[in-house]
């Protein structure tokens, strides 16, 4: 496996800084927003430019019609906070999931989140940590279990199977870059694949950090992978070729969540200090390959969740090329780009 570091391209601490890198951050400065009467959102996911569906920290689930000025609850049956997820295939079906208790509620919406529909359970013996809808039926749960790491239905989380052999280890991310492809990495860094749509996961031999343990990962497409770390680095895959690259190494920043907007820009999200959630660290690249830091912090509350890797946070477009992001138990914020 080849595992590489910083280019000119990219900022990480050790390297110099290049004009060309000081430019892009003064070109693409932005400023932060407060999202006003959602204090304890949990996790977000977006349906389309002005409507929006979030969890709060006790489980319920609400609807924005306007771009999260106001909301309206919708499903107060979880009891826990949780992950929401729009699927990738259609952004107007998604997920919810509790991750803090072993009950592992469920919730399925088909309407851009006007209505929930109770799903069965599915059950960890300690803890969800990821959740990756791909298409409208097809939902794969990563954890910590006794046997599996992962769980998956193919049919709206009406059941969940168990795959005949899953990753050895407590699983920490997982995608879904098909039907039937798909990654994961589990608490030892070991990058895993299906191809048998879940059923079957074999160990690539690759790992999926330089630095710390991975807990984040984003497709650029069925062959590449953006890694996030909980000890602030980014790192590009390639599967085919077996390449791993540090893109931006944050020092003790957590990576907290990458998505893609509509224009096609992808923007990942990091946690500002090693014991409390401080504030949060925005970097950008056009093509998923370079990156660079665009923003100042952003303070949130203080929470102390940026060390802990369950801590999942929600990072997706506000309106076109700007972003809501959001920690667990913190305040939501907008970046406006400038």
């Amino acid at each position: 496996m080849t595992v590489k570091y910083g280019t000119s391209d990219d900022w990480a601490d050790g390297d110099v800084l290049f004009a060309a890198d000081l430019l892009d951050s003064l070109e693409e400065a932005g400023y932060w927003l407060g999202v006003t009467g959602v204090l304890t959102m949990n996790s977000v996911c977006r349906h389309s430019a002005t409507t929006y569906s979030y969890a709060e920290s006790g489980g319920d689930l609400f609807q924005s019609t306007d771009t999260l000025v106001t909301s309206t609850s919708k499903n107060t049956t979880p009891t826990s906070a949780g992950l929401i997820r729009a699927a990738d295939s259609d952004s107007t079906v998604a997920f919810f999931i509790e991750t803090d208790v072993t009950t592992g509620q469920t919730a399925y919406t088909a309407d851009s989140g006007a209505t929930w529909t109770s799903k069965t359970s599915a059950v960890f013996a300690t803890k969800i940590y990821d959740m990756h809808i791909f298409s409208t039926a097809m939902i794969v749960v990563a954890g910590h279990d006794t046997t599996n790491g992962i769980v998956y239905s193919t049919d709206q989380g009406g059941t969940w199977n168990n795959p005949s052999t899953p990753p050895s280890n407590v699983v920490y991310a997982v995608c879904m870059v098909s039907a039937t492809v798909g990654y994961a990495i589990d608490s030892v860094k070991n990058i895993w694949k299906t191809t048998d749509g879940c059923d079957t996961w074999v160990d690539t031999t690759d790992n999926a950090s330089v630095n710390g343990v991975s807990t984040t990962i984003f497709a650029i497409d069925t062959d590449t992978l953006i890694f996030g770390g909980n000890d602030g680095e980014l790192d590009h895959y390639v599967n085919s070729t077996n390449t791993l690259t540090q893109k931006i190494y944050f020092n003790g920043d957590r990576c907290l969540g990458v998505t893609k907007t509509t224009s096609g820009n992808y923007y990942g999200a990091w946690a500002d200090g090693t014991t409390n959630m401080n504030g949060i660290i925005i970097a950008k690249s056009s093509d998923g390959t370079n990156w660079n830091r665009i923003t100042s912090i952003a303070t949130l509350r203080s929470d102390n969740h940026s060390s802990d890797v369950t801590c999942k946070t929600s990072i997706c477009e506000y309106g076109t090329d700007q972003l809501v992001v959001n920690t667990a138990g913190a305040q939501a914020r907008i970046l406006r780009l400038v």
